[in-house]
């Protein structure tokens, strides 16, 4: 049993989740691994106002104030590493707060004008791929640039992975329960004094805040930790934006959008999940033609972007699966502000009157902005 993202916490998802038992009586792996985890305590410790364990403590190291807001580097304790036996050992994260991001902004309802969910603190991550850092992805994507020109009321996460490795791993937040935690820790640490000195008093979070819709960012070989988050990160995630990153894990990712609670249809767009595909020709566009084989069988509409045929803007918000034919280079994958457009058809909370230009004429061919990708 499954309930919207938007109303679960994490007590009602451990009232509601219960083992699910085949015609064969196999329980389903996902569902067991979750449950183990809630079992050890998992599911308390990120995410509940004011819940932490014993001597932990987030700590901000550098503030940097920029002309689109406000980017922190934190050390956490529940950042991927360092973990075990594993040769990394960095604990950074960069946290990347918009000049416009006002804490408990909700979109009102365009019916009864009342906000369409509780205030939450919302968030998109992101995971870096192979041979990089999460500087130099953030830099080099672009990642800050877009956010902040798509005007989407959320806050721009970008952990520490292997660093400058050939290695897929993201260490504690490939265990069950692990992507929770993170997610709670980086909640601590925007309500850590230096945060709140460092931010406005309108992004300024309150004690009482709670995590939000999640939306997850994957670059190259990153892939691997959006599909853990999908399968045990045990919180419920909003989208999934894939950047030249289907290199595997095909039936996790359509496990995840067949699984979704929310109604299907144009008409669910701001409840349902979505995924957004981008791919190059060659071994992600074989992995792509796989994902949507594996959709037509499980009946999950889809939508295509040929390159040179670009869809509306209409079409990029009501869809809920996209895959989006690119000839951008793999190191630069949105130098064409495919992450800006992912971000403006998304499910956040825009501003009204902020980025309201993007949507004129959106039932027409949305025009391919490029970026400076030098």
């Amino acid at each position: 049993m499954t309930v919207s993202p938007q109303a679960r916490t994490p007590e009602e998802r451990g009232r509601t989740e219960r083992r699910t038992v085949g015609a064969t009586g196999r329980i389903e792996r996902r569902t067991f691994l979750m449950q183990a985890s809630a079992w050890s305590g998992g599911l308390c410790l990120g995410l509940a106002p004011n819940v932490s364990r014993a001597g932990q403590r987030s700590r901000i190291t550098k503030v940097e104030r920029g002309p689109r807001g406000v980017t922190l580097t934190a050390e956490l304790k529940e950042a991927p590493y360092p973990f075990g036996r594993a040769p990394y050992d960095d604990p950074t994260t960069l946290i990347f707060v918009p000049h416009h991001y006002v804490y408990g902004y909700r979109r009102a309802h365009p019916k009864t004008g009342a906000p369409e969910s509780p205030p939450g603190l919302d968030l998109v991550v992101h995971f870096h791929g192979h041979k990089a850092t999460a500087r130099s992805s953030m830099e080099t994507l672009q990642l800050r640039e877009q956010l902040h020109e798509s005007y989407q009321n959320a806050i721009l996460v970008v952990p520490q992975g292997p660093v400058k490795a050939a290695d897929s791993r993201f260490g504690k937040l490939d265990s069950p329960g692990g992507f929770e935690r993170f997610l709670g820790d980086v909640r601590r640490a925007l309500q850590s004094p230096e945060a709140s000195r460092a931010l406005g008093k309108q992004a300024r979070l309150p004690p009482e805040a709670r995590v939000g819709k999640v939306c997850i960012s994957a670059h190259s070989g990153g892939y691997k930790a959006a599909a853990r988050a999908a399968e045990f990160g045990q919180f419920p995630i909003q989208e999934i934006y894939l950047l030249d990153a289907l290199y595997g894990e095909v039936s996790v990712f359509a496990d995840w959008l067949e699984e979704d609670p929310a109604p299907r249809g144009a008409a669910s767009w701001r409840r349902r999940r979505k995924l957004v595909s981008l791919y190059r020709p060659g071994t992600v566009a074989k992995q792509n033609d796989s994902l949507r084989r594996q959709l037509d069988r499980r009946g999950i509409p889809y939508r295509v972007e040929r390159s040179g045929e670009p869809l509306s803007r209409q079409a990029l918000q009501e869809a809920a699966v996209l895959f989006v034919e690119t000839r951008a280079r793999h190191s630069k994958i949105t130098c064409r502000n495919d992450l800006r457009d992912c971000l403006f058809a998304s499910s956040l909370h825009r501003r009204p009157g902020l980025g309201d230009r993007w949507f004129k004429g959106e039932a027409k061919t949305r025009d391919i902005d490029a970026r400076d990708c030098r």
